[in-house]
């Protein structure tokens, strides 16, 4: 009997908070809308400082966020134009003209190592001193091996861009969140010692809002510190296969050229 009154008065609570309604339809609980109203009240009611901290938090999220938008579009692209690259690589066979050709219109940093280590090819061919022991049209390996270092430099460089900015967010910001909830929290206790009133219903709105700048330290900083941490892994990844595409490139060379020390 105990636990059928009980049941039969939590279905009317229930039914009186307006969770069931007479069309049988179910009505979900509304907690977005509340922690909307709460997140714009403790903004609403934040002091100068409070709302300063909020607008630089906002600033570096938005900007991490526009970077990453970047970042992905950015290794989409490359990505898409190294497949189309290689195979045409591929299914050539051998590196020949036509390659080198295609290499100028793909922005893929496969084929602007072929391109760059094509164009010095030509440039050590032609640059053979005359009063030397060298053959004519010796190519001098080492020369070729640093204009194809300095390409993949120059390309990781590019798919680094702005990651730095993504590290920052993600270390600063929790820390000026925490700034933003100490401000609050000093603030909150001088208005108590002011006012001499010390109950919790005096602290909590106060402590609320200065709650909320750690909380928005920590919108900005996770994300940040997750697109981070996989692009520089993309980025040391992309590293790794150029290298191992121009040492194919530097093997093409070494059976087909006539090399020097």
């Amino acid at each position: 009997m105990f636990i059928t009154d009980t049941f039969l008065n939590f279905a009317v609570q229930i039914a009186d908070s307006g969770v069931v309604n007479s069309g049988n339809a179910p009505v979900f609980p509304s907690g977005f809308s509340t922690f909307f109203k709460i997140l714009t009240n403790c903004v609403q009611q934040s002091g100068p400082f409070g709302k300063l901290i909020l607008l630089i938090l906002l600033l570096f999220s938005i900007g991490s966020w526009a970077i990453m938008f970047d970042r992905w579009r950015y290794f989409k692209r490359i990505n898409q134009a190294s497949k189309q690259f290689l195979e045409e690589v591929w299914s050539k066979k051998r590196m020949s003209l036509e390659i080198a050709q295609f290499s100028m219109r793909n922005p893929s940093p496969y084929a602007q190592i072929y391109r760059v280590g094509n164009m010095e090819l030509n440039v050590l061919q032609g640059d053979t001193p005359v009063n030397t022991s060298i053959l004519p049209g010796t190519i001098k390996l080492s020369l070729l091996e640093r204009a194809i270092e300095n390409v993949i430099s120059e390309e990781t460089a590019k798919m680094e861009k702005n990651l730095s900015f993504l590290g920052t967010t993600a270390s600063a910001t929790p820390f000026i969140g925490l700034l933003g909830t100490v401000w609050g929290i000093l603030a909150t206790f001088y208005q108590m010692g002011v006012s001499g009133s010390a109950n919790f219903t005096t602290i909590a709105p106060g402590l609320a809002e200065s709650l909320i700048a750690t909380a928005a330290g920590l919108a900005a900083a996770i994300p940040a510190v997750i697109a981070y941490n996989h692009y520089i892994q993309k980025v040391r990844s992309e590293t790794n296969k150029m290298y191992h595409f121009s040492g194919q490139f530097l093997n093409h060379v070494e059976q087909n050229y006539r090399i020097s020390d």
